[in-house]
């Protein structure tokens, strides 16, 4: 997998969640960003599945849980998520099954 630029919160937090320990000031999941990281795109929902290998369903089953980087509405029903997002909840997803 090709590592993307992630801010300094998006790597620490990550490092936190492998390492197994918390920070409770902290309430947002690894892979949220406050804003996109420089060169950062714009994925459209059969990128994010192909990419992700989950289906349509599991992955707003996830966003509804909390489990999954939630879209960014585009305009009319269009909606997208942030690559830089996508490339730390997978990077989150590999540290889970270090833990495991």
């Amino acid at each position: 997998m090709k590592q993307r630029n992630l801010t300094d919160k998006q790597r620490r937090l990550i490092e936190m969640d492998m390492a197994g320990t918390t920070d409770a000031a902290i309430a947002l999941p690894p892979w949220s960003s406050q804003s996109p990281v420089k060169g950062d795109r714009f994925l459209r929902c059969a990128t994010v599945l192909d990419r992700c290998g989950i289906s349509k369903t599991t992955m707003y089953d996830w966003i509804a849980g909390g489990g999954f980087p939630a879209p960014i509405p585009l305009g009319g029903k269009s909606v997208a998520w942030l690559e830089s997002e996508i490339d730390a909840w997978q990077l989150w997803k590999v540290g889970q099954r270090a833990v495991a």
